[in-house]
């Protein structure tokens, strides 16, 4: 394969390029994010696109020892992001916070407080 993959070549090799691939060796665990700016008119398009689009990967590499989730984000190109969008940045963020607090500090009490911390802030944007 000529180029540079997102996804490691040693669990799937592929032509596809998320922007964003998050992957936990402990847990066998992939995430892929993909980020689109449409016109607000056509961010349900946009999402069914990209899904789509990353389906076959996704099976790929469920067809491994990994299990994988995608998450396709769209933000209209003039700021709005709505409740589905918003409920998977919450998703990320708190997933993000989760591990981080688990392997830094071991601190598992702090996980929803940061949590619902950013959910509200993303609440606040969208005016959900």
């Amino acid at each position: 394969m000529t180029g540079i993959s997102t996804v490691p070549t040693d669990i799937v090799i592929t032509n596809q390029r998320p922007d964003i691939v998050i992957v936990n060796r402990d847990s066998n665990d992939i995430t892929l994010i993909e980020l689109t700016i449409p016109f607000y008119t056509n961010i349900e398009n946009a999402h069914e696109r990209k899904k789509d689009r990353y389906d076959q990967l996704v099976s790929e590499i469920n067809n491994t020892n990994y299990d994988s989730k995608l998450y396709t984000i769209e933000i209209g190109s003039n700021g709005l992001i709505n409740k589905d969008n918003c409920d998977k940045l919450f998703e990320i963020a708190k997933a993000s916070v989760t591990w981080t607090f688990d392997t830094v500090s071991n601190r598992k009490f702090k996980f929803d407080t940061i949590a619902n911390t950013l959910f509200l802030s993303c609440k606040c944007v969208v005016n959900i």
